[in-house]
Formats: C-alpha cells, structure tokens, sequence
C-alpha cells in the first residue's frame, strides 16, 4: 500500500467507513503481530494486541490527522501494549517470586526463528547479540520497513540517534557474520539481504 493510497483509506476511516477500517487492517495486522510477537513471544498475546489498537483506532477515527501516515501510530501503539505487558510481568514476578521462569520464557526464541537452518541460525544469532535498543532499531527498519523517521517516532528517540544504532548494527553485524557473508550471498541470498 502507497501512502496516496493509504490516505484515501484514512480519509474514508475517518468518515467511519468499514471497508477502509477492515482494507487498513488486513494491511497492517500480520506486520504489526509479526512485530509485536518479538516482545511477547506470543502469537495470541499479540494478535489480541494488535485488535486492541485497531479497536482504539476505530473508536478514535474522527481525531486521526489525514495527512499523516497510520504506521507510526499503529506500531507505537502495539508496543506500548507490550510495554505494559512487560510491566504488569515485573509485578506478577516479585508478587509470586517466580523471576527465573519468567526469565527463561522472556529469553525463548520465535518458533519461526527456531529452524535447524545454520545460515539462517547464525544470521538470527547475530541479531540477537546486537544491544536492545540497536536490535529494535535493525528489526524495525529491515523485517518491519519502517524509515528512520518513523522508527524515531515509534522509539521515542531522535532521528539521528537511530541513524547512530542502525550504524553501530550494521558495523557489528558484518563484523561478526564476516566469515559467512559470501556464503550468506551465494546460498542464501534472503538471509544476506539482512545485513
């Protein structure tokens, strides 16, 4: 989806059209779980957060600013979900003093990154030892698609600052898949197309 297209869909929203709600929603729903699935590896947990948006985003249509794109808001909105989520887990944990099986569960791959693959395991084994916040920062923009600007919005934190983790990401992701980067670009062109 375009944005002129996705203008005309929220200006239609706007105006409490179910067609553009529903057309918006089919568009954003499997990107928004994909990316939210990464803080609560859970595919109903997430799936039940990214409804939660788009029911706050139909009740809310008519404050929605036309000339923005929904992106940023909707991925900012699914994250803050898991945000409260990770919170509400914090205190079920001193509560319950369950900390270290919590610990393990928050540390578990995707089931979809758990593939027997070597290519693909050390790509997503690289990935995962970027520091959080840099991790974010590469996931958003190369799974996700979102520009730098929008990544700023969504995090909270200016643009250069995600121009800064997407550097430092990308140095140490070459650094560290150095060994494998023609074998990544010869046999697995998808995997190489991540860094």
């Amino acid at each position: 989806m375009d944005k002129k297209e996705e203008h005309k869909w929220i200006k239609q929203l706007i105006q409490g059209d179910e067609k553009a709600f529903e057309a918006l929603y089919h568009f954003y729903f499997p990107k928004l779980s994909q990316f939210v699935f990464r803080y609560v590896h859970s595919t109903g947990l997430a799936e039940d957060m990214v409804h939660n948006v788009f029911f706050t985003l139909w009740k809310n249509r008519e404050n929605i600013n036309p000339q923005k794109s929904l992106r940023p808001y909707l991925y900012q909105g699914v994250r803050n979900q898991a945000m409260k989520h990770h919170e509400k887990i914090k205190e079920d944990m001193l509560e319950d003093h369950q900390l270290a099986t919590v610990m393990n569960k928050e540390g578990a791959m995707p089931d979809e990154f758990s593939e027997d693959s070597g290519l693909k395991e050390k790509v997503v084994e690289a990935v995962e030892q970027l520091p959080n916040r840099g991790r974010q920062v590469y996931l958003l923009h190369r799974e996700d698609g979102l520009t730098y600007k929008e990544i700023a919005q969504v995090l909270d934190i200016s643009i250069k600052t995600v121009e800064t983790h997407m550097g430092r990401s990308l140095a140490f992701l070459r650094e560290y898949l150095s060994d494998f980067l023609v074998v990544l670009s010869i046999i697995c062109p998808i995997a190489g197309t991540l860094i």
